[in-house]
């Protein structure tokens, strides 16, 4: 490496996570690249001590005459290009910086890094998480609606059918429409149920040992079964009756008509 500190270094993280050794340069800049894993920047800054966390294909670059320390977690890889300096001896220890970010375990730095960070993001991924919780409970509201809707047309019109019989295949049309009406929400219920849960493990993520990380353990949970799962489950079960029903109506008048002939 040049005697002017510039140059190029390539670092990979042991089986622990670990701290480095806090420093500031003079007048170098640092630019990381994160190749694999995650890292932890602690710096100083104007409102005191910052904790960011970076991860895959994320850079940044430190600030001359601004103390740092990097975290590298296990496993981690990471590119770390040296630019800008112009003098021998730019680099310089900082103890006091080092024998704070030497105590901070990796749920420490989740925890600051979330605080460091602009709150605008967690705000989006709540109301974010908040829309689908409201789409999720809807759907069975709607799907209800119209399943009464429709069962409750069908009864009035055979209740006041004074004509002719119905014909088999007026069943199996609604049986069809209401089979595909569960199928919907079946799968609307589980896409809606995996981008809910996605956003769910960004905020339990954001927000460690908080609500959200007790959530995804009770959502996780074999029994008692959560409320959309125990919707999935019943929609797609009607849904296949339903569509069976369809399909019986269509076939049980000939197979009448065969074992009476």
């Amino acid at each position: 490496m040049p005697s002017d500190g510039n140059g190029y270094i390539r670092t990979v993280a042991g089986a622990c996570g670990a701290w480095q050794r806090a420093h500031y340069h003079h007048q170098l800049r640092e630019t990381y690249i994160v190749e694999r894993g995650w890292i932890a920047l602690a710096e100083w800054e104007g409102r005191g001590l910052t904790v960011k966390r970076y991860g895959p294909g994320e850079i940044f670059t430190t600030e001359p005459n601004r103390s740092h320390n990097i975290y590298m977690a296990a496993g981690a890889i990471i590119h770390t290009v040296k630019h800008g300096g112009q003098q021998d001896r730019d680099w310089q220890e900082d103890s006091a910086l080092s024998a704070i970010t030497d105590s901070m375990t990796e749920d420490d730095i989740r925890r600051l890094a979330l605080s460091s960070q602009p709150q605008d993001r967690f705000g989006n991924y709540i109301d974010l998480y908040n829309n689908l919780d409201n789409l999720l409970w809807s759907i069975p509201n709607l799907l209800a609606a119209g399943a009464t809707i429709i069962v409750g047309f069908f009864i009035s019109i055979i209740t006041k059918n004074a004509g002719p019989p119905i014909p088999p295949i007026m069943f199996s049309i609604v049986f069809l429409f209401s089979g595909i009406l569960f199928y919907l929400g079946y799968v609307s219920m589980s896409r809606l149920r995996e981008h809910h849960s996605l956003v769910g493990e960004q905020l339990a993520k954001m927000e460690t040992g908080g609500y959200f990380a007790v959530r995804n353990k009770n959502v996780a949970r074999w029994w008692p079964i959560a409320a959309p799962n125990q919707f999935r489950i019943v929609y797609a079960a009607l849904a296949i009756v339903l569509f069976a029903a369809s399909i019986a109506c269509l076939i049980w008048p000939r197979v009448t008509q065969v074992i009476t002939s």
